[in-house]
């Protein structure tokens, strides 16, 4: 067993890549931002395995943490106080970076840090456009780091992500 997945890592990474983009694109079907937010908690998990068979460690904690953030977030959509505070998103920016520092391999690394902070704040806001605008960002330094870190599926889910998000802008533009 554990010769056949030392032989077939790469091919294993990228199935359970796949696995998590499927997941993503399922978790955008929901109408409740909560349901959103908890299915994207599972996204995260599944990235972090993907991942953690590629050796890429800094994205496999900082996709644990963002699985955490995104329950989190979803108990202040529901007006929770514990979940509503204004520090919480900074509270997860200090956590990101000691993960980040703990981890750290190669500067490679610096770009989900960075992408994790933006999607920290993003994810915070209420207003749709200026979230998504925020992502825009955010998920170019991801499809960096998935092209460089060999990440097929994480490369075609964030190609996915941008131009998903470009129609979501350009259709929803306010005519002048």
């Amino acid at each position: 067993m554990i010769e056949f997945f030392t032989t077939n890592r790469e091919l294993i990474a990228q199935i359970i890549g796949f696995v998590a983009m499927f997941f993503a694109i399922i978790s955008f079907q929901f109408k409740k931002h909560r349901s959103v937010l908890l299915m994207l908690m599972l996204v995260s998990c599944v990235w972090s395995l993907h991942f953690l068979v590629l050796g890429e460690m800094t994205a496999v904690g900082l996709n644990l943490l963002s699985a955490i953030r995104c329950l989190i977030y979803s108990f202040h959509d529901e007006g929770k106080k514990w979940a509503s505070g204004k520090w919480i998103p900074i509270v997860f920016g200090v956590i990101f970076t000691i993960t980040t520092i703990y981890t750290y391999s190669t500067p490679l690394d610096l770009l989900p840090l960075v992408s994790t902070y933006m999607y920290t704040y993003s994810n915070w806001q209420q207003n749709e456009k200026k979230m998504k605008i925020i992502t825009l960002p955010a998920s170019m330094l991801w499809l960096i780091f998935n092209i460089v870190s060999g990440s097929i599926a994480g490369a075609i889910n964030e190609a996915f992500s941008e131009i998903s998000i470009a129609v979501y802008l350009i259709r929803t533009r306010k005519d002048k």
